[in-house]
């Protein structure tokens, strides 16, 4: 069973590695769809 969760900020940046200096390639918006593939902790 796959979960989908709904982006409610406004705005989040999607990095290309996991850190916040690495280059962003994209944005989410409001009310977009994802589900998450993998977790880094």
């Amino acid at each position: 069973m796959t979960k989908f969760f709904t982006n409610t900020y406004p705005v989040i940046n999607l990095y290309k590695k996991s850190s916040v200096k690495s280059e962003i390639v994209t944005q989410m918006i409001y009310g977009d769809s994802f589900r998450i593939i993998k977790k880094n902790l």
